[in-house]
């Protein structure tokens, strides 16, 4: 109620329905940024919605955009696409600009930290809610070796920078929700809305599809749908090379006679560059 009669107040909703809050994020030439709220959130129990992925990773953006953007004037001279006085050059100057607008995980994250502590310890907001839909450093919930638990100290940056709750989307291990005890995590689940979603656009489905685990990590998540949907199950091996990041060298997959004429469903549990989904498509329809 006390929400609702907020936004009543500032925007003028009688309809019951929520509007985003006015909150900015202004840069600086040397990068830096700064948090700044356009009305009050004084004792306010705030929602904040993030998300720490951009699209495409900025450095290939900017080498795609790169190669289309100055296509049409790949026969000139290079003095001329150094030239801002010509097309060529005042192309490549918007590209260039394009591309330092691009952010990585680390300054989303950041400006989620700095936008925490805005609300919380300058606006005064009675708590802080963070939605992170596809929770960052996910990958790195685990020890291999002598490395950090990188999902473990974001989440504790998360806490100490004021939030009072974390809410993600399908964490890629349950362990990921103890790595805090002062922040409370919810993690939503959707594998039954997407069984449910699958079921309505394919009745049939039972005789036709096969599921498909890319890797030995996936197979947990890939049984549990078998198991709702009274689907085999076939799991592909996958082995990289830890030399090179996100490299895989090899898919092994053995698709029985009595499945290759179905279609397959593959569930990965975490998805970084795609990489293995493409290499396992390519095994299952060679």
């Amino acid at each position: 109620i006390h929400i609702l009669e907020t936004n009543k107040v500032a925007f003028g909703n009688t309809d019951g329905r929520f509007q985003l809050w006015p909150m900015r994020c202004r840069p600086f030439a040397s990068t830096e940024f700064k948090i700044e709220l356009e009305l009050s959130t004084r004792g306010a129990d705030v929602f904040l919605i993030h998300h720490s992925f951009e699209p495409q990773r900025p450095a290939a953006r900017f080498i795609h955009d790169l190669r289309s953007g100055l296509n049409d004037f790949a026969t000139l001279p290079a003095a001329e696409l150094l030239d801002p006085d010509r097309p060529a050059g005042r192309r490549l100057r918007q590209l260039l600009e394009n591309w330092q607008a691009e952010r990585t995980v680390s300054e989303n994250d950041m400006e989620l930290l700095h936008s925490v502590g805005t609300l919380k310890r300058d606006g005064a907001a009675d708590r802080v809610t963070v939605f992170n839909p596809l929770l960052s450093n996910e990958r790195q919930d685990h020890r291999r070796r002598r490395e950090g638990i990188g999902v473990r100290e974001y989440i504790h940056q998360v806490a100490d920078a004021g939030a009072s709750s974390l809410v993600c989307f399908d964490v890629h291990s349950m362990g990921t929700l103890s790595n805090s005890e002062s922040l409370h995590i919810d993690n939503i689940y959707p594998t039954d809305l997407l069984i449910k979603a699958f079921r309505d656009d394919f009745p049939n489905y039972a005789e036709d599809f096969v599921i498909i685990a890319p890797d030995v990590g996936a197979v947990k998540k890939c049984d549990y749908f078998a198991e709702k949907m009274g689907l085999p199950v076939l799991a592909a091996i996958k082995r990289r090379d830890y030399s090179r990041p996100n490299t895989v060298a090899e898919v092994i997959l053995d698709i029985p006679k009595q499945y290759r004429r179905r279609s397959a469903i593959i569930i990965d549990d975490l998805a970084d560059t795609c990489g293995t989904l493409e290499r396992v498509i390519q095994v299952a329809v060679a």
